[in-house]
């Protein structure tokens, strides 16, 4: 559905809405001022917003969970209920203290609307649009009008069963609202569940249940324009969190609407909902992640516990040390952490209070570490990929016997000396090389590409 609302090409956009010439007036001041004061401090401008006039419902989900992981029919394509003008994608958030760089964003105006600086303490734009029945349950006895709504199946890939998403409830009826009938409302449906709530609590994220009075330490007051957004105010980033199954399809709504008294709801002041793209358990691993199975998997099977516990985070672009290193096989080779403590140093430089001694100790004595010739770990340095293929091929299948004959990568001569382990790491397709035909084997390896490799090392993943 799309609202009567026509736009004016111009850098400034100009909103009208037939037979409201408040709303007229009210738009071309708006532009003026924004034209006057906006700057780089502003972050979130005109340029950062693309809306439902140049996007499609696809590119929406497609931006939230990627496009591997949305279908299939009948919701293939994603469909979207609502004005054109109040659906999009956003950049910048950040700058504007929004706690959200880029996302999808959903007005129950205009997205336009999140284009700083504050000038405004009601700004907004009636869509004509009809109220939503489950945003409706979530407010009684309240009503809803200028529903907007974007619904898409989600299917998770492999071995994930955790989603999260992160977004951040906007309003102009802030703060004169709260209190009172004008109760705007956002809700993400899974399955017909809303999981959007005011943390701590079974209340529905709305202008009410979240605001300066009742959960201030979740509130971000705009009134005197202190963030570079037009919002009176803004919510801390929220999390919601649903249990998935992978590979099955489950029904995602996003829904916010304008909430009033019945038989007068507001149709005017907007809100808006900032949403970050969906991620796996670990809140730095997105959907779209090229390893996030492998990540979801190694977890799964104990392999890896992240490395932060609150938030959870796998910090996939940090190096591997050799210590952690010792940690993830041998969990891999024990599916746990090795209950055998440490009695006397496995290397010189491994006392037994290493938080990785017993790890350590149990590669060495499977033979799946030999040390340095020195008698030194040394845990605390970074694993190359070389002593990766090393460590994997050992565990997986034990030590290569024979010698290279012909160079498995182009940067891996026959004299390296772990050519056959990477010989043997590619033969069992746990690497695949990079597309210029090397492997850097004198590179450190990332967590994300240690997660790669012992998925397909220890649990048969693609």
């Amino acid at each position: 559905m799309v609202g009567g609302v026509s736009k004016i090409a111009n850098p400034y956009p100009i909103y009208l809405k037939e037979g409201s010439m408040k709303k007229i007036i009210h738009f071309m001041l708006s532009a003026v001022f924004v034209l006057f004061f906006y700057s780089s401090c502003f972050a979130i401008g005109v340029g950062d917003l693309q809306d439902l006039i140049t996007l499609t419902a696809r590119d929406l989900a497609n931006q939230l969970v990627g496009p591997a992981n949305v279908g299939p029919l009948p919701l293939n394509p994603p469909d979207f209920t609502g004005s054109e003008f109040a659906a999009g994608i956003f950049t910048n958030g950040l700058v504007d203290g929004l706690g959200i760089n880029q996302g999808v964003i959903l007005s129950t105006g205009d997205i336009f609307n999140a284009v700083g600086p504050n000038l405004d303490p009601s700004s907004g734009l009636d869509n004509a649009q009809v109220g939503l029945a489950a945003l409706n349950a979530l407010i009684v006895p309240g009503v809803t009008a200028n529903a907007m709504a974007l619904d898409f199946f989600l299917v998770p890939p492999a071995r994930v069963t955790t989603v999260r998403f992160k977004y951040a409830f906007a309003s102009d009826e802030y703060s004169e609202s709260v209190g009172t009938g004008f109760n705007d409302v956002f809700a993400i449906f899974i399955d017909g569940q809303n999981i959007a709530l005011v943390p701590g609590t079974n209340n529905p994220v709305s202008v009410n249940t979240l605001n300066g009075t009742a959960t201030p330490l979740l509130f971000n007051n705009n009134t005197s324009g202190l963030f570079g957004t037009q919002y009176d105010g803004f919510s801390s980033v929220l999390k919601a969190t649903a249990t998935v199954t992978p590979g099955v399809a489950h029904l995602v709504r996003l829904a916010i609407a304008d909430g009033g008294p019945a038989g007068a709801p507001d149709s005017v002041v907007d809100s808006a909902v900032l949403i970050a793209p969906a991620t796996s358990f670990f809140e730095d691993i997105p959907l779209t992640h090229f390893a996030v199975s492998h990540t979801m998997g190694i977890f799964n099977a104990g392999i890896t516990v992240g490395c932060s516990a609150d938030p959870a985070l796998f910090c996939p672009d940090n190096g591997v040390t050799r210590g952690q290193m010792a940690a993830f096989i041998a969990r891999a080779e024990n599916g746990g952490d090795p209950t055998v403590p440490c009695a006397t140093p496995p290397f010189t430089d491994v006392p037994i209070t290493d938080p990785f001694c017993p790890h350590i100790q149990f590669i060495k004595t499977a033979g799946i570490s030999l040390g340095f010739a020195d008698g030194t770990f040394r845990p605390i340095d970074p694993v190359t990929r070389g002593q990766m293929a090393a460590f994997i091929v050992r565990g997986v299948e034990g030590e290569p016997v024979g010698a290279c004959s012909v160079a498995p990568f182009l940067d891996v001569p026959t004299n390296y000396v772990f050519c056959r382990h990477v010989e043997r790491l590619k033969a069992l397709a746990i690497t695949l090389g990079f597309p210029d035909g090397t492997y850097q084997p004198e590179n450190g390896t990332l967590r994300d590409e240690m997660a790669v490799f012992l998925g397909r090392g220890y649990l048969a993943l693609p």
